[in-house]
Order: C-alpha cells, then structure tokens, then sequence
C-alpha cells in the first residue's frame, strides 16, 4: 500500500492572525494541494478569493434553469463544396443577471465536478432540439444540430434513455441531431462508450469526434468508433498557414478520415486564406468566426430565412 499525503500551510502573521483564520487557510491551501496534485502548498490571500469565487459560482449554478439563465448560441456550419448551410453547432451561455454573458470555460469544468452537467447538458439538447424543430415547422430546410456531450454525461447509466426521450419528445428526426464526443471520453471507457455509441448511431444519430489530433487519436479504437464525422482542432488550423507541419497534419486527418467513410469538418477558420488551404486539402466542412460567431437563435434564424437561395444561407452572402 502508497500512502501519500496533502499538505496545507498557514504562516502567522501573512496567512491570519487568528488560530481560527490560520485553520481556515491551511485547510483552503491542502485542497489545492490535492487539486494540483503536489505535496505541499503555501497559503496566499488570492487562493481564498479564488476559493470563494467557486463556491459563489457553484451556488449560482444550482438554480440556474429555475431562474432560465441559461441561452444557447449556435455556430453555422458550411460546405466548401457547395458553400451552403448545412448545419450548427449548439454552445450553451450562461446570461448571469449581474455579470453578463459567462463563456462556458468559466463554469462547464465546475458543474463536471459537482454533477450539475447532467442537468445543464439535458437542458442544452432539448433546447437544441425544439429551436430546429421550431425552424423547420416554419419552412426553413434542415440542417443538422451539433450538441456536445460531455464524458460525465457518456457514463450516465441513462444516457441513452435520456437522449432518445428527448429526440421523441421533441419530433426532431433523428438523423438531424449530431452528438459530438471528446477523444478522452473513449479512452476513459473504451468498450463501453463504444457500445452506446452504436445504440445512437443505430437511433439514427450522427456522431462526431470532437478537437480529433489534440488527444491519444489511437487508430486502433478510431477503426471501432461508429462515427461520421471527425473535427479538426482549431490549433491545427490557426497554424497551418505558417507551419508546414500542421497543414501536413490536417492533410493526413482528411485523407484517413475519407478512406473510413467519415466527412470531415474544421473548426476555428478565421481567414479567408484558411478557408482556401482547406478547401484545396478537400476538407467537407467548416466552421470559425470567417464564417460566424456563435450567435443567439434570433440572430441565427436570419440565415435560414434570407430572401433568396432557398432558404439555405451561402458562404458567399456572408463574405
């Protein structure tokens, strides 16, 4: 048996006055010692601020459906070959009513910790579901809806159940909802992730693997996945005009995707010069700020009900 130990430390005067305060600190400092994973850690006033932000987030985050404080933005996708629509990728906001809009990377990691993304993430899909439901009842063409999934949500016992009451509860066809999975969320659980994966993708659901070249991209598990769809990283793309290395990298994910009978889509394009590389390496799909922000559902309901080209936005009214 290794037993290792966490140590907090709390120097008087700088860390408190009181034995109250000293405790009190050094116990603030042994959680990010375990946290962080090193022996020991030294007090300092910004660790009690940082702690007391989390918690206040964390309370915040418990009733933040009941207060609908929550929005989803979606991101429009295009095809390079045809320069259309073709679909939009759901990222979820939380519009906090005296700190404005929070960017997901200020609470998704922290309602993973305490549990809440089983909440928040059914949340996002039905939203995600009813929104194109709604667009589509009103004439717009279908396009697919892209909803992450997060590894907490991928060992839930009830996803499956979950997922499909949703897409039945909704009436969105099936085939119009993609689930996009990290790398890190197969390798956590390689067999059993992939034996729900082949449920959905039995359902009818696409799948997509999500930032594919930035973890384990082991092909001997990405042969088993069922999937149709892998993202290029957006750091391969911010680089691969000025590194060889990566234009060679996203060349390589398209040519090996193509030959499984996946599509691919790049994500992060942000110049016209990157939208060009890709389309000559034949990438499917893109996505990026080139193209457009991720924007509310009233801003985005304005590409699918333009007043020309059937409904379907193209790149080329957007550039």
């Amino acid at each position: 048996m290794h037993v290792n130990a966490s140590l907090g430390i709390s120097v008087f005067p700088q860390s408190g006055t009181t034995v109250s305060n000293l405790l009190k600190n050094a116990d603030i400092a042994m959680y990010l010692s375990k946290q962080s994973k090193t022996p020991y850690v030294f007090f300092d006033n910004s660790m009690a601020e940082n702690i007391n932000k989390r918690l206040t987030i964390e309370n915040e985050l418990r009733n933040v459906i009941l207060r609908n404080e929550l929005i989803v933005f979606y991101q429009p996708q295009f095809s390079l070959s045809t320069g259309k629509l073709i679909g939009m990728e759901a990222l979820v906001r939380w519009q906090h009513p005296e700190k404005g809009l929070i960017p997901p990377s200020d609470f998704i990691d922290l309602s993973e910790e305490t549990g809440q993304i089983y909440m928040i993430g059914e949340w996002v899909l039905k939203t995600a579901c009813l929104t194109l439901k709604n667009w589509i009842d009103r004439g717009a063409c279908p396009i697919r809806v892209a909803v992450n999934l997060s590894n907490l949500q991928l060992e839930d016992e009830e996803i499956i159940n979950k997922i499909s009451t949703t897409i039945d509860a909704t009436q969105l066809p099936h085939e119009l909802l993609e689930l996009e999975i990290t790398e890190s969320a197969v390798m956590n659980n390689e067999q059993l992730v992939i034996d729900k994966l082949e449920i959905l993708k039995d359902l009818g659901i696409k799948l997509a693997i999500d930032d594919f070249g930035t973890g384990y991209s082991s092909l001997s598990y990405l042969k088993r996945l069922p999937i149709n769809l892998l993202k290029i990283d957006r750091s391969f793309v911010n680089n691969s005009l000025s590194n060889k290395a990566d234009e060679d990298i996203i060349k390589t994910i398209i040519v090996l995707a193509h030959s499984m009978g996946v599509e691919v889509i790049a994500e992060g394009v942000e110049t016209k010069e990157q939208s060009t590389l890709l389309e000559e390496l034949h990438c499917d799909y893109v996505q990026g700020y080139y193209f457009g922000k991720p924007m509310p559902a009233e801003e985005f309901e304005k590409l699918l009900f333009p007043k020309a080209n059937n409904n379907v936005y193209p790149i080329s009214l957007l550039q």
